[in-house]
């Protein structure tokens, strides 16, 4: 997903030209344009966004252990297929390629390279020419092949793994309150320069049936996020799987979690600078806005594009499953102990950090 960058310079003008033009728009726009617009958005802008000096720290950017463990998993699942050469392991949202680094090293470490082949799903050029020469240092470019978007890839062509990790959370949402009786829609309009909520009767009716189907209370003041993008990707994703594994990592939660009576004041948030910020309608472009994922959601959609549902679970249990022949060995061998991913071990599978936050959903084909 990526918006043509026009000859404005910056996003904030972009949004306010949009809205002096067509009037107030919906919050599903303002956060599109501000996290994809090319060039300038969030996440198509050259500012880092992980680790220490960026807004945010991810599993991946703990250190290799994650990328390791994953790899270490598909492998199994790859032993279970009737090994087909090669073994696809396909990502989307790859951000600076350094997963597929780890991952990619892992499966040389067990002599298994040439078995692979890695594709990444990345519309930005930008981001493509870094996640290229971030693999080349590594030596591992030639192991991947980039696509702008699915319709780049026939439909029943993966055999192996579909993967994100911390993608779906992006995905622009409908910001709905419900007021006097009535479900509104929270949209953005411009006074005296700055950029101002405005609530507005929703009619929009694919909008309306979701509120219907996942049950968003109707009480007085309670807002929540609707993301209608969900459906569109699971069923392309979906199309594109031959043979294999879906598996989408994030944070959130099942609809009757997510749209709990208590959780009235919704899940979209800001980060800038490693702070969460209220001020979803400041610095446009330069922060990160994002929203907890309704896995119900993924998974009806996944039923309905032929996926069967394998497993859903917190971080700390998948990771813990996914490396319990790692720590057995390690417990067993008398070797020395690889401390160093102990640490990283410890950060990801923590329920006050990493490990109750995040949640694996699998579904295969």
């Amino acid at each position: 997903m990526s918006l043509e960058k026009t000859g404005h310079e910056s996003v904030e003008a972009m949004i306010a030209e949009k809205i002096k033009l067509e009037g107030d728009i919906a919050f599903e726009d303002f956060m599109s344009i501000s996290l994809y617009t090319k060039g300038l958005g969030y996440y198509l802008n050259k500012k880092k966004k992980t680790g220490k000096s960026g807004d945010f720290y991810t599993s991946v950017s703990v250190g290799s252990a994650f990328g390791s463990l994953l790899a270490e998993f598909f492998r199994r699942f790859k032993e279970h297929m009737a090994n087909p050469k090669p073994f696809l392991m396909v990502e989307q949202g790859a951000n600076d390629g350094e997963l597929a680094n780890d991952i990619l090293r892992y499966f040389q470490q067990v002599g298994e390279l040439s078995e692979v082949e890695y594709w990444i799903v990345e519309p930005s050029s930008s981001l493509q020419h870094h996640q290229k020469e971030q693999l080349q240092k590594y030596g591992f470019v030639d192991q991947v092949k980039w696509y702008s978007c699915f319709e780049e890839i026939e439909d029943n062509s993966i055999q192996g793994v579909f993967f994100s990790n911390e993608l779906v959370d992006s995905f622009p949402v409908k910001l709905v309150v419900y007021r006097h009786g009535q479900w509104m829609e929270k949209r953005v309009t411009r006074v005296d320069g700055s950029f101002k909520f405005k609530e507005t009767t929703l009619r929009d009716l694919s909008t309306l049936e979701y509120i219907k189907r996942w049950k968003l209370p109707a009480i007085e003041g309670y807002q929540g996020e609707v993301c209608l993008g969900v459906r569109r990707w699971v069923k392309q994703v979906a199309s594109k799987i031959k043979e294999g594994l879906f598996l989408t990592i994030d944070y959130g939660s099942k609809a009757e979690s997510l749209y709990a009576p208590g959780r009235g004041h919704g899940t979209i948030r800001a980060y800038r600078n490693h702070q969460q910020k209220d001020e979803l309608l400041s610095y446009a472009g330069e922060q990160d806005l994002t929203a907890h994922v309704n896995f119900s959601q993924i998974i009806e959609e996944g039923k309905a594009s032929g996926l069967e549902f394998q497993d859903y679970r917190d971080q700390h249990q998948a990771l813990i499953t996914m490396a319990k022949h790692r720590l057995l060995k390690m417990e067993t061998s008398g070797g020395p102990i690889d401390q160093k991913f102990l640490r990283q071990f410890k950060t990801l599978t923590h329920p006050e950090i990493m490990g109750s936050q995040f949640k694996f959903l699998s579904m295969v084909k």
